[in-house]
């Protein structure tokens, strides 16, 4: 599973839905999958380690163990010690990651222990331990999730909420003023302490791919991480050198550092960063359709503050996008027989009504279609773009929906949402394939929450916590995503996948890949990346600034004789070179004729040519008289206006200047039209 980027700061008083009963649940994995070592549950992953899954011993004080069965255990599953007696937990140097709420409600536990190796902390992993005090945090993780350490929690029982109509319980989520994280500056402990307005101690100072600790990344560090490899590096060697976050030191590492040598955004966007580097905006301001079902449509109690918000609202508000949401409760992808009226029109039949232009379309679908037992179909040919397929099955459909998008809709900026995990549904990962092997065929990219997230419903207390409540079970109903849900979970993966999508469309465009300049002369390197709606920083460096200097407004000046290479970098992740070859400045220039006839109407470039070791890059065009002829002024191409002649002339910077008599003639239609 890919974790989610951290990108909402922690709500300091935010009302959530819970059940009056305690969670049943402790393991996610069915009990086939399940093996059983001392007091511990653990199952085998596909990379042959173990992956601790429930605890059932009685023990206040644990330790995890670093291996079972002769493999390593590198992973603390989801709610693995859920509601458990603990008071202290020491996890070995071998787990890797701690998944999503592993010590959701631990009250008892005051003490934990870990080690150097882990990486993820998961969401809500030690949410509602609310004796946890203090945690120390290893400088090797790079990613704590959203509610890591949510520790403060109160409940209010007998609420009764205008939306369900029922009297539930709510919880409170509070910063816990005397909580603090130890760990270290530069990195994600330091970061979360700061988005949750925590007490953040440091124990000292990390710069990714400063291997040598002086305080920059210089081809030094490269030298140093090439060394390291298939050595035993040491903690804060492994930390700085390990960029690209795999656990130990490549010769990747080593191609990595050096491209962030002179580039100050390339360290920013070391994979072992990428849960602290917050990406261009390239949606601000846009216009988004949604269409979908009720988890389009929203869920939510008033104690939310909106009933009806969904991660469509979270991304519309995230990046101020206008939002038409035609997303319906009981809707699905396909054209239902059984179905009269419009209250219950498929998606596929709004989505074909959609009227206007859209930069941003987002659905959601297929959970009514499992519910509802719609027949699957299945995809067509790869080659099969005729736009008739059957759409009473749930593929038809959805190409349907995919032809319409195509043909209408083509240059807009598309995404679809599949849902969480339903733990009931046997089927949905049949419906999940086939929905994203007709999305692939498309070329339509989609998000896959059940992939993407541990969010489901089989612990009861977190269920009622994150779904909407029902009445007649008396807990959540694992299907419809609260607003806490989708302000956390659904609306940031969300919002993530969809900016991804569009920054992948974008492109950094330069005017010249080849510069040819003459000593001394400047030129501006005009930069444009194409769908930026945001903020963007680029940065500007030479390969060799005794021959070609650039400043950070992408200034060029000609410093000596040679070649030079300009690279362009920009904070998303994009470069471009040019390349510079200067020469002495031109002290005489032509353009190989002294005159030229052209017919009204026509075009022609005129080439200028200088003396052979000679060069110059700053050339104006004029022309005498623009009526009969004109010139742009950069690129000296003439355009034929009406009859008669003019003179175009072309100056270098250093003065010197060229010209070419032009003659206009008539057309053969306009001495057709005389005649």
């Amino acid at each position: 599973m890919r974790n989610f980027k951290k990108t909402l700061s922690f709500l300091l008083s935010t009302v959530i839905i819970v059940s009056s009963v305690a969670g049943v649940g402790t393991t996610v994995f069915a009990a086939t999958d399940e093996h059983t070592y001392k007091n511990f549950k653990y199952r085998i992953l596909d990379d042959n380690t173990a992956e601790i899954c429930g605890y059932t011993g009685k023990e206040a004080v644990v330790t995890v163990p670093d291996c079972i069965d002769s493999k390593p255990v590198t992973s603390i599953g989801r709610t693995a010690f859920y509601s458990g007696k603990i008071k202290e937990v020491t996890i070995p140097n071998t787990v890797k990651n701690i998944k999503w709420w592993a010590f959701y409600g631990c009250e008892s536990l005051e003490k934990i222990n870990l080690n150097f190796g882990l990486k993820t902390v998961g969401y809500g992993a030690f949410m509602n331990c609310k004796n946890l005090k203090s945690v120390s945090i290893p400088m090797s993780v790079t990613q704590i999730c959203d509610d890591s350490f949510a520790v403060s929690c109160s409940t209010k029982k007998g609420v009764f909420d205008t939306y369900s109509k029922q009297t539930i319980s709510t919880q409170q989520y509070s910063t816990d003023s005397s909580f603090t994280l130890e760990g270290y500056s530069g990195t994600v402990a330091e970061k979360y302490c700061n988005d949750n307005s925590l007490n953040f101690v440091s124990s000292g100072n990390v710069i990714y791919g400063d291997v040598n600790n002086n305080g920059t990344v210089d081809a030094a560090d490269a030298k140093l991480a090439k060394s390291l490899i298939d050595t035993v590096p040491t903690e804060e060697e492994l930390t700085a050198a390990d960029v690209d976050d795999d656990g130990k030191i490549t010769e990747n590492d080593v191609n990595l550092i050096l491209q962030a040598v002179g580039n100050e955004f390339y360290a920013q966007l070391f994979p072992c960063a990428k849960a602290m580097y917050s990406a261009p905006d390239y949606l601000s301001g846009r216009t988004m359709y949604c269409d979908g079902d009720s988890v389009a449509y929203g869920s939510g109690t008033n104690t939310m503050g909106n009933s009806t918000y969904s991660f469509c609202n979270y991304v519309a508000e995230k990046y101020n996008m206008t939002m038409t949401n035609k997303a319906t409760p009981g809707t699905t992808l396909a054209i239902r027989k059984d179905f009269i009226g419009t209250d219950h029109r498929s998606i596929l039949e709004r989505v074909r009504e959609m009227k206007g232009s859209y930069d941003v379309i987002l659905l959601d679908g297929g959970f009514n279609d499992l519910f509802k037992n719609v027949e699957m179909g299945a995809m067509t040919d790869i080659n099969n773009k005729s736009g008739k397929y059957n759409e009473y099955t749930t593929a038809g459909a959805l190409e349907s929906i995919c032809y319409f998008l195509d043909k209408n809709y083509k240059d807009s900026i598309k995404l679809f949402v599949l849902c969480h995990n339903c733990s009931t549904r046997i089927k949905q990962s049949q419906y999940w394939s086939l929905i994203k092997n007709i999305l692939d065929k498309w070329e339509i990219p989609y998000v896959d929450l059940s992939e993407e997230t541990e969010l489901t419903d089989d612990n009861e207390e977190i269920t009622t916590q994150y779904f909407r409540y029902n009445a007649t079970t008396k807990k959540g109903d694992g299907i419809h995503p609260l607003a806490y849900a989708n302000m956390k979970i659904y609306g940031p993966i969300v919002a993530e996948k969809l900016n991804e999508t569009v920054q992948s469309k974008s492109e950094l465009v330069l005017p010249k890949s080849d510069i040819s300049m003459g000593l001394f002369e400047s030129y501006i390197l005009n930069s444009e990346i194409t769908e930026l709606r945001g903020d963007i920083d680029v940065s500007y460096s030479s390969s060799n600034p005794s021959v070609a200097s650039v400043d950070e407004n992408g200034n060029i000046v000609a410093t000596g004789i040679g070649d030079a290479v300009i690279t362009i970098s920009t904070s998303d992740g994009k470069t471009k070179n040019v390349n510079v070859n200067v020469k002495f400045l031109a002290m005489a220039v032509s353009f190989g004729k002294n005159k030229i006839s052209l017919s009204e109407g026509n075009s022609s470039l005129l080439n200028l040519s200088v003396a052979d070791g000679e060069a110059t890059c700053s050339t104006t065009y004029s022309s005498t008289d623009p009526t009969v002829a004109s010139v742009d002024e950069n690129s000296g191409k003439i355009t034929a206006n009406k009859t008669g002649k003019t003179t175009v002339s072309c100056t270098t910077a250093n003065g010197v200047t060229v010209r070419c008599l032009v003659y206009v003639t008539s057309s053969a239609l306009t001495k057709m039209q005389k005649a």
